[in-house]
């Protein structure tokens, strides 16, 4: 896992979005990641989506 991953549950429990919500190290801005976990906050409804993830190793 690294300081960049973000779970996103619905409220029964269930994941819907698991990954990075950016680009790229240093990235700005919109992307894709970004744009599916705003989706699904929203309410969209569908498979769970995944993306690649930036950041640091987080250890024990």
């Amino acid at each position: 896992m690294t300081s960049g991953h973000v779970f996103l549950y619905s409220p029964n429990g269930q994941l819907v979005f698991e990954g990075g919500i950016t680009d790229g190290r240093g990235h700005e801005g919109e992307n894709p990641g970004l744009w599916a976990a705003s989706a699904r906050l929203s309410g969209t409804e569908g498979t769970p989506v995944s993306f690649p993830v930036f950041g640091c190793t987080l250890q024990d």
